[in-house]
């Protein structure tokens, strides 16, 4: 496995929203919510 530190901007969106709707995921967020999607508001 490689790690690369990139700035955010440079990551794909759907690959950001595809991340934060995966299951195992969203059991490490307490918070989140698996409709997380283009019009979040996180994402304007």
């Amino acid at each position: 496995m490689t790690l690369a530190f990139i700035r955010l901007t440079q990551v794909n969106t759907d690959d950001i929203i595809a991340f934060n709707n995966h299951p195992d995921v969203l059991r490490h967020m307490p918070l989140g919510r698996p409709d997380f999607n283009r019009e979040s508001p996180t994402l304007t």
